[in-house]
């Protein structure tokens, strides 16, 4: 489906993706981590996994996010910073990346 933001209508592809164009209806997909949970060894390994192997992304189909998401969200669960990036604040149209630099609340 193409979507019309005011520029033009847009069609789904990696490039509208990964550039930010094609939005509302591409987003990241996110996993939550309880504190708690965050402290098992065997959940730590797998976050480390999960951020660190972006090829698996590709093998289901999905879009990756920019190389620089995957470091900054790997280095704020490394760092123990917990929080939402997102909560009280507009995220349409703004890179992931830029979301993630900011702090959590």
């Amino acid at each position: 489906m193409a979507i019309d933001g005011g520029d033009g209508p847009v069609l789904p592809s990696r490039e509208a993706v990964e550039t930010n164009v094609y939005t509302p209806l591409s987003r990241p997909l996110f996993i939550y981590v309880s504190e708690a949970a965050a402290e098992r060894p065997e959940v730590r390994q797998f976050i480390a996994f999960y951020l660190s192997s972006p090829q698996l992304v590709d093998e289901v189909g999905y879009v990756r996010l920019p190389e620089r998401a995957y470091d900054l969200a790997l280095g704020h669960f490394e760092g123990g910073d917990t929080g939402s990036r997102f909560v009280g604040r507009e995220t349409v149209g703004v890179s992931i990346e830029a979301l993630l630099e900011l702090e959590a609340e």
